[in-house]
């Protein structure tokens, strides 16, 4: 019989419960969000969490606890804790509203604008979605008043 650990890429929906572990902890279903390197959701996994990454982007390494999809999709899945590691954070960010009133090369105003807008509609769906816990690294100035 094949075991959960041996498929590739399962879905959502067929994921396992969290694994009796040793640590005084109980173990949490956690999703660490906006993440394709895997190192943040590999150290839960280590202290025996139920750990997975998602991110727009497929993972850097072979890994089957990797979903690929905007995390949006996932939010009300079951989670005990969210991390969002590294939400892109160029327009939301002092360094990169600069470029809201002067357009870099190849770029138009309204591609900034828009930019601005989907990076703060992220992290307010983030930072909104009700857990018992989570972390939002990242938005720089953002992360203190997201509106």
């Amino acid at each position: 019989m094949q075991s959960f650990s041996d498929q590739a890429n399962p879905p959502p929906d067929l994921r396992r419960p969290p694994q009796q572990d040793q640590s005084p902890m109980a173990p949490l279903r956690v999703l660490v969000a906006c993440e394709y390197s895997g190192i943040v959701r590999d150290a839960f996994l280590e202290k025996g969490h139920d750990a997975w990454s998602c991110d727009l982007l497929p993972i850097e390494h072979n890994s089957n606890r990797h979903i690929q999809c905007d995390v949006r999709e996932i939010l009300h899945d079951g989670w005990d804790f969210l991390i969002v590691a590294h939400p892109p954070c160029t327009r939301p960010c002092d360094s990169g509203v600069r470029w809201l009133h002067k357009a870099p090369a190849g770029k138009t105003l309204d591609q900034m604008w828009n930019e601005l807008r989907e990076g703060a509609e992220l992290f307010s769906d983030l930072f909104r979605r009700p857990l018992h816990s989570r972390g939002i690294n990242g938005g720089g100035q953002c992360a203190a008043n997201p509106f």
